[in-house]
């Protein structure tokens, strides 16, 4: 039973990350500007528009 419980709770992590992902690159590709970045956390946390034309990390 308690690796079950770990099991759900690495399969909720990565469902998580994944949801989060599409969410921000939904909101990157329809609001963002691509010539300046979004401040979303003074000095911690921005997005900036960049078009990765490669696969996963940009490798090709």
């Amino acid at each position: 039973m308690k690796n079950r419980k770990r099991i759900v709770l690495i399969l909720f992590i990565l469902i998580l990350c994944i949801v989060s992902d599409q969410i921000t690159k939904k909101i990157v590709r329809s609001d963002l500007p691509r010539t300046k970045p979004l401040t979303l956390v003074s000095g911690i946390l921005s997005l900036d528009y960049v078009d990765n034309k490669g696969g996963v990390f940009a490798f090709e």
